[in-house]
């Protein structure tokens, strides 16, 4: 008996790495009638052969699904198609909240998985909600976007879902028979569970390598993939700028097109020409006092498409292209006496920009980007009528180019490129970086080696060069455990002073060299009072690299996990090994801030999503041995009304005590430093009602309000301290900084990839330096600057050269 319990423990062990182990194979059947999409099973499906058998993918990994799921395939020469049948013994307990396109509605999905290569690196996603929502996505790509169709049925049994997927929404390679990998998943929303048909390890990062295989997909061909979005816009704009002979309304119009090419069965050609952004959602503007840029997440659609493949090495930063132009802030400055401004146009004149991208069958992907930007001026006129151009941008061109080869084991090597040449007698660019990523057979450890080398041409003199070039590089490197319970790893950067990217990509600070080394624990099946949890922990070493001395040593320990009753927590704290030499904030070359380490934490939780109230809430607090602080908390409610209504309420609190920071140079090149109390809220609103899904108003709205009164100002010393002695000059630094901005969006999406959006947007954006005595105060006052209206209209209507040719 001893001995068959132990066989029998054994086997049970053995179990979950046999399912791991054997990969799963699905069948796609060849039909010569498409059928009907519209959610029902109609005879033509009595063909195809069925696969079930779904394992949980979560909370219980391995385990088997607590509904049955079943999923049929079939496929003609211009499509595939897919019927999934979601058994459920309690179908009105099925949520089904309505939603737009790509969101992620409080609603039970269905989702099918194409590794169409079968490098498991890269697979496209189609998900259907039992509310009838579509969502794509692509690994790589989580801005695809591609036409297909599908349609949702709920019945006495559970819920059934019919998608068309034409083969011009996907690339694979052009060859007798097929070698796809697949995966479908489905989620039961009101019980948190996940199952998967082919059982996948939840603590690997690369989870494509568990896919099954979808066999009998054999002579099909890539189609001709071309289509055509043209635009019309147009609105009307508001700004009080009541000046004598100037209108305070001014109209737009304007018209272009999207077009995108299918060059063969693996590349793709995308294409703007004319661009309108106007309709894009509004920056969250923010008051910055540290030494580097603002970045604001990419909201126009093209640059936010295919772009993947342009991110390898961190060259391409999107919002470079369109940008606000150099001299904008400027043109205020350069006004000769009685001249007022016209027009200051506060983006780059964008006129076309394409990009061609995709991976062919032998695992070579690439990608070619260009963006050309025209003469952007600003227009004054004086008092006898005479207007005057000022140049705030010249024109520039912009160019990225990528090759990345895929090899075995989920590694690849990488060569990229971009580009920067602009009509002006000052300087262009040209930067590039390699990279290589090796992974082990087991998909469980990763090296990763890379550098970039970026070289500036200076078309006028530069006396503080010797030459008419800068060059800088920059290499990294790292080791790690990438899957199991347990992972680990250790990296190191080096970037010296010269190394720039800031024309096409993102370089927010150089001349470092950093050290880390991190753990971490992952326990994602549930146990005693949790559904899953995570611990880490990470140390970091930082130098300045041209004067190798050490500016900073930091360990941070993190936790996050989800309690059984849906509760979410994390927290942390981080503790300074020694002091921090800051060598950015001075903002001049080889000067330093012996800043006081900050002690603290954070804490914050989320409550259950699936509930008609939600409510996310996180507090940090940092103080410094000399009584420096820095606090903040924030409150985010979630409400849904019902299936078509849902908003949130986000506000947030931020106060500094006795911060310290560069506060501007001196009349012979002193560094002044300031010390200053910050407070700033922020309020976003946001709201929508879905009348039919792909039908909607939203309303998003946000105030921002930072203020910050200085106490003192003291000179910067060589040896990173600040003088004892206060800095006499006349400094004010004092700042009153607010931000508001209404989006208020009605939405239509008539038909697949077709569009029209009605838009209001309102803009408020005011600087002074007298601060209000309370925050009420504040809100009485905050609508006096004048503000920006904007009412535009914009119809978009997809037009497809298969779709055409079967019209006609």
């Amino acid at each position: 008996m001893v001995f068959l319990s132990r066989i029998i423990l054994f086997l049970i062990l053995l179990c979950p790495l046999l399912l791991y182990s054997q990969s799963k194979k699905a069948t796609a059947v060849r039909i010569t009638q498409p059928p009907k999409i519209d959610g029902v099973a109609d005879e033509i499906w009595q063909k195809a052969i069925p696969f079930s058998d779904f394992i949980q993918y979560d909370p219980w990994n391995g385990a088997a699904a607590s509904q049955k799921t079943e999923v049929k395939i079939l496929y003609d020469d211009k499509a595939i198609y897919v019927f999934g049948t979601m058994f459920d013994t309690a179908p009105d307990s099925i949520l089904m909240q309505l939603g737009n396109r790509d969101e992620t509605p409080n609603a039970d999905y269905f989702s099918i998985k194409f590794d169409t290569y079968n490098n498991q690196q890269d697979a496209y996603v189609f998900t259907v909600y039992s509310s009838g929502v579509q969502s794509d996505y692509r690994y790589n790509d989580y801005n695809f976007n591609a036409v297909w169709e599908s349609r949702t049925m709920v019945n006495n049994t559970g819920w059934m879902v019919e998608i068309r997927i034409p083969y011009s929404a996907i690339r694979f390679p052009a060859k007798e028979v097929q070698d796809w990998r697949i995966q479908t998943e489905r989620n039961i929303r009101r019980t948190r569970e996940t199952d998967n048909w082919s059982p996948e390890v939840k603590e690997a990062e690369n989870t494509l390598v568990y896919w099954g295989y979808l066999e009998g997909l054999e002579k099909i061909e890539p189609p001709i993939r071309l289509s055509v979005t043209p635009y019309l816009s147009g609105g009307i704009e508001h700004y009080p700028y009541n000046l004598p002979g100037m209108s305070n309304v001014s109209k737009l119009y304007g018209g272009g097109l999207d077009l995108k090419y299918g060059i063969n069965e693996s590349y793709t050609l995308d294409m703007t020409l004319l661009p309108d952004f106007s309709q894009v959602q509004s920056d969250d503007k923010v008051k910055n006092l540290s030494a580097f840029e603002t970045v604001y997440e990419e909201q126009r659609p093209f640059f936010k498409e295919a772009v993947d493949l342009f991110s390898k090495g961190n060259l391409f930063y999107s919002r470079r292209i369109g940008r606000e132009p150099d001299g904008f802030s400027s043109v205020q400055n350069s006004l000769d006496s009685g001249e007022v401004i016209l027009k200051n146009p506060n983006t780059t004149k964008l006129v076309n920009c394409f990009k061609v991208s995709g991976r062919g069958k032998n695992g070579l992907a690439t990608g070619v980007f260009n963006a050309f930007t025209a003469d952007t001026w600003a227009v004054s006129e004086n008092s006898t009528g005479q207007k005057r151009r000022i140049l705030t941008q010249p024109a520039a061109d912009y160019t990225v180019i990528v090759l990345d080869q895929a090899l075995r084991n989920n590694s690849s090597v990488f060569f990229t490129n971009s580009s920067f040449i602009r009509n002006n007698p000052n300087y262009s660019s040209n930067v590039s970086a390699a990279g290589l990523t090796l992974g082990d057979k087991s998909n469980s450890y990763r090296l990763t080696m890379s550098g970039g080398y970026s070289t500036f041409y200076y078309t006028k003199k530069n006396d503080t060069l010797s030459a008419p070039y800068e060059n800088g590089f920059k290499t990294g490197f790292s080791l790690s455990k990438i899957n199991g319970k347990l992972q680990w790893g250790v990296s190191q950067s080096v970037m010296d002073d010269k190394f720039n990217a800031n024309d096409v990509g993102l370089t927010l600070y150089n001349d470092y060299i950093i050290h880390s080394a991190w753990i971490s624990y992952i326990q994602s099946d549930p146990v005693g009072v949790f559904k899953n949890f995570e611990l880490s922990s990470i140390f970091q070493n930082s130098f300045n690299y041209h004067l190798l001395d050490i500016s900073g040593n930091a360990f941070n320990l993190n936790a996050h996990g989800t309690l059984k009753n849906y509760l979410s927590l994390w927290t942390g704290f981080s503790v300074p090994v020694t002091q921090e030499k800051d060598f950015y904030e001075p903002r001049m070359f080889g000067r330093f801030y012996l800043r006081d380490p900050y002690y603290g934490g954070y804490l914050g939780f989320s409550s259950d999503y699936r509930k008609p109230f939600a409510l996310d809430g996180q507090t940090n607090v940092y103080i410094t041995p000399n009584n420096r602080q820095i606090m903040s908390y924030s409150l985010s409610p979630l409400i849904r009304i019902n299936n078509h209504f849902i908003f949130r309420h986000n506000v947030a609190y931020e106060l500094s005590r006795k911060d310290v920071g560069f506060a501007g140079f001196g009349p012979v090149n002193e560094i002044i430093f300031g010390t200053r109390n910050i407070d700033t809220w922020s309020q976003t609103f946001s709201g929508t009602y879905v009348f039919i899904n792909d039908l909607s108003l939203t309303l998003r709205a946000r105030h921002y309000w930072s203020n910050g009164k200085y106490s003192d100002y003291n000179i910067l010393n060589s040896d990173g301290s600040l003088s004892t002695d206060a800095y006499s000059n006349d400094v004010n630094g004092d700042f009153n900084y607010t931000s508001f901005n209404i989006d208020l969006v009605f939405s239509w999406q008539f038909s697949p990839g077709s569009i029209l959006n009605v838009v209001w947007k309102y803009e408020l954006l005011h600087e002074g330096d007298v601060l209000p005595d309370s925050y009420f105060n504040h809100m009485g006052e905050a609508f006096e600057p004048p503000a920006r209206n904007v009412v535009s209209v914009k119809f978009l209507y997809y037009l497809d050269y298969l779709m055409l040719k079967r019209g006609k």
